[in-house]
């Protein structure tokens, strides 16, 4: 039925090595802690999640509130980056509008319906690409200079599928990029269109 039997797991199964240093070991079980549960429900339970947290305002907020704490940059204020306005009109707008199953229903419909590229041409996605990585995300563990954040992606599996024309990582911010080094973003944003003038 699906190509990875464990498609809901993000590790595919895979332990810690016993011989993982225990910073490393940390980091693991850091990005396990941080997104195995939200992918694992959005992959095997997403209509139950979805009546739930439609059905609960109180709920919704909960929810809105974990994922955005636990991924945003621990070593940064996250009530400064994230003031509670903001948050509260994040849940806000899930709940009224009742959208939250459409976001959480993709994670399953990418692997029902997975992306199937129109042609044979390398890199798949043609079009000049420039990637913001800051270092306060889960991901990738073991990770903790910008220099190795890089050489994690251009050694990464992914890599290859992008016309790649700019790359740069900060030590400043976690998952939602835009929001917690904003600075850092549009730097790297005219930095990729100056390449292509």
């Amino acid at each position: 039925m699906f190509a990875n039997e464990r498609f809901w797991d993000l590790t595919d199964g895979a332990r810690i090595p016993a011989d993982a240093t225990p910073e490393l070991r940390a980091d693991l079980e850091n990005f396990v802690d941080t997104y195995a549960s939200h992918v694992a429900v959005h992959m095997l339970d997403a209509s139950t999640l979805t009546h739930g947290l439609n059905d609960s305002p109180i709920g919704m907020l909960a929810w809105v509130l974990k994922r955005w704490k636990k991924w945003s940059d621990k070593r940064g204020d996250f009530e400064q980056a994230f003031p509670r306005d903001f948050i509260l009109t994040q849940a806000t707008s899930f709940w009224v509008t009742r959208s939250i199953g459409t976001s959480i229903r993709m994670y399953r419909n990418a692997v029902r319906y997975p992306w199937v590229p129109s042609h044979d041409r390398q890199p798949v996605v043609e079009a000049p690409a420039g990637f913001t990585f800051l270092l306060g995300d889960a991901y990738p563990p073991g990770v903790d200079t910008p220099e190795g954040r890089i050489a994690a992606f251009e050694n990464g599996p992914s890599r290859s599928a992008y016309n790649v024309v700019n790359v740069n990582a900060h030590m400043k911010g976690g998952h939602f990029v835009q929001y917690e080094n904003p600075e850092a973003f549009a730097a790297d944003l005219r930095q990729t269109f100056r390449k292509l003038r």
